[in-house]
C-alpha cells in the first residue's frame, strides 16, 4: 500500500494525528521513532514518491501528443543526442528519416500516379545532395525534404485526407522566401509541421542543421514567430516589431 502515495499520505497524516493527541513531541531527533518509525518511513516514500512521479509527467510530456506537438521516441532516454544535448556537447545532427526513404515518394503517392514537375524535381534534387554532402556553402537555413502529411477521415471508413504531398524546398540564408498558393493548398500545415506543432507523415524537415523530428528543442531556441494576422501597434517602428517577433 506504500506504493500509493494517497495512502502515504493518509498515513503520514494518521501518525502526526496520533502524536498530537497523545501529546508526543516530534522532533528531528526521535522523529525515527515516532509510533514505531513511521513518520520517518512516510516522508522517505512521499519523497521518492514526488521525485518519480514528476518524472514521469515529464516524460509522458515527451512521448504523447495532447492535442498537438510532436512527440519524441518512448526510448528517447536512452538515445545519444538527448544526452549530447543534455551535457552541452556538439553533436553531428543527421536526419532521422533514411536518405532512401527521403529520395523516393512514398508508396500512396506512387499508386496516385504523381510525377513531379521538371523544377520541383530539380529542387528535390538539390535538397538530396545537401544531405549527401553535407558541407557548410552546401546547406540552406531551411530544407523541407519530401514532405507528406495525411490526416485521417472523419470516420474509420472515409479515406485519409492528404494536405501537403511530398514537398521539397530549400530557402538559402539571409533570403526571404515566400510560400504562396490557393486555399487549402497546404501551406499553413507545411509551416506547422516546421514549428513541431504536429510531426509530418513522412519527410523530415530541417533547420540549419537541426531535424524537426528530433532536436525541436534546439530550433525553437533560434526561431521566431509571427501571428499569422496582422498584429500591428503603432507606437512601434519596423524594425521593433521584427526584434519583438523574433524573439517570441
Amino acid at each position: 500500500m506504500m506504493l500509493l502515495p494517497p495512502f502515504v499520505m493518509m498515513r503520514f497524516t494518521n501518525v502526526i494525528t496520533t502524536a498530537a493527541a497523545s501529546f508526543e513531541k516530534v522532533t528531528f531527533a526521535n522523529i525515527g521513532t515516532v509510533n514505531g518509525g513511521s513518520m520517518a518511513q512516510c516522508l522517505v516514500y512521499l519523497t521518492v514518491h514526488w521525485f518519480f512521479w514528476m518524472f514521469f509527467r515529464w516524460y509522458l510530456e515527451q512521448v504523447v501528443v495532447g492535442g498537438f506537438g510532436t512527440p519524441k521516441h518512448p526510448l528517447f532516454l536512452f538515445q545519444r543526442e538527448f544526452w549530447d544535448g543534455l551535457l552541452g556537447k556538439s553533436a553531428q545532427t543527421n536526419t532521422k528519416a533514411t536518405l532512401q526513404d527521403l529520395e523516393h515518394l512514398p508508396e500512396d503517392e506512387k499508386k496516385a500516379g504523381l510525377v513531379r514537375p521538371r523544377d520541383v524535381d530539380k529542387e528535390h534534387e538539390r535538397i538530396i545532395d545537401s544531405l549527401k554532402n553535407p558541407e557548410p556553402d552546401n546547406m540552406d537555413a531551411v530544407r523541407i525534404v519530401n514532405m507528406h502529411k495525411q490526416f485521417p477521415g472523419a470516420t474509420p471508413k472515409d479515406p485519409p485526407k492528404t494536405a501537403v504531398r511530398s514537398v521539397s524546398l530549400g530557402v538559402k540564408q539571409r533570403e526571404c522566401f515566400g510560400l504562396l498558393g490557393h486555399n487549402g493548398a497546404g501551406k499553413t500545415t507545411v509551416i506547422n509541421m516546421m514549428t513541431g506543432l504536429f510531426p509530418p507523415t513522412s519527410g523530415t524537415g530541417l533547420i540549419g542543421n537541426f531535424d524537426i523530428a528530433t532536436d525541436l528543442d534546439k530550433i525553437y531556441s533560434t526561431m521566431g514567430v509571427c501571428p499569422q494576422h496582422n498584429i500591428l501597434w503603432g507606437e512601434l517602428s519596423a524594425k521593433v516589431h521584427q526584434e519583438l517577433f523574433v524573439r517570441l
